[in-house]
């Protein structure tokens, strides 16, 4: 399996921690920052990610943070939104960047049913509709 470039933003940093966990258990390299670290620790977290020898770093929002790092600033090739974001302005941000310069990019977010009057904001915001994917098993609202 091939993964590109992703930036997976969480809303805790309990949930940061928690995927990182998840993840490196199935063997997948990551990168993690989250509120918890000093700014010291995030630089150093994310410098594999942004040298090449991590493709994934999971993060916590930007907002939580001090502000010392934003990934809205990077090339990412996709964005997880494992917890929907803490706004419509903030969904944009993170999703800004996602394939530009002519390529292609792809944004996924995971929405939990006590998200979904967040998500009702989102479209909102953006004059639009989400698309669902139904996993097997589970309703699609």
């Amino acid at each position: 399996m091939v993964i590109p470039r992703v930036v997976v933003y969480c809303k805790s940093e309990a949930n940061v921690e928690w995927l990182t966990d998840k993840m490196t258990a199935y063997d997948f390299t990551v990168s993690s920052l989250h509120s918890g670290q000093s700014r010291d620790e995030r630089y150093q977290a994310v410098r594999p990610f942004l040298c090449g020898t991590t493709k994934v770093v999971i993060c916590q929002e930007e907002e939580s943070m001090d502000g010392s790092m934003s990934f809205s600033d990077f090339f990412k090739e996709m964005v997880i939104c494992f917890d929907l974001p803490l706004s419509p302005k903030s969904y944009l941000e993170h999703i800004g960047l996602t394939g530009h310069f002519g390529m292609k990019g792809c944004c996924i977010s995971l929405v939990a049913e006590h998200e979904m009057k967040d998500l009702e904001s989102i479209e909102y915001f953006f004059s639009t509709r989400a698309v669902f994917v139904q996993r097997k098993g589970v309703a699609a609202p």
